[in-house]
């Protein structure tokens, strides 16, 4: 076995601490609402909602108090089947 000599590891709470200073500086900040989020995702932060290169975040539905704010995330096999039976219907 090897001998570490006269290696110095900070603190558990220290290390700790540093980690999760790193891992704030990294994430997104925690939107306050939907609409917050909406701009996060068609902004800085639209890289984060990608699977095998493609977006899945779609868009934003209802945007009135009476509607409520929903956001509308679709997978890329579902967009490409929705896109041809789309395309079926309207363009025989």
């Amino acid at each position: 076995m090897a001998d570490f000599v006269n290696v110095h590891v900070g603190s558990f709470v220290s290390l700790h601490r540093t980690m999760r200073r790193h891992r704030r500086r990294i994430h997104p900040v925690t939107p306050q609402s939907m609409t917050e989020f909406h701009l996060q995702l068609t902004g800085e932060y639209a890289h984060l909602s990608m699977i095998q290169n493609e977006t899945i975040y779609s868009g934003i539905v209802g945007a009135t108090p009476e509607e409520g704010t929903t956001l509308l995330f679709i997978l890329p096999g579902i967009k490409k089947y929705i896109t041809i039976k789309y395309n079926k219907l309207h363009f025989k």
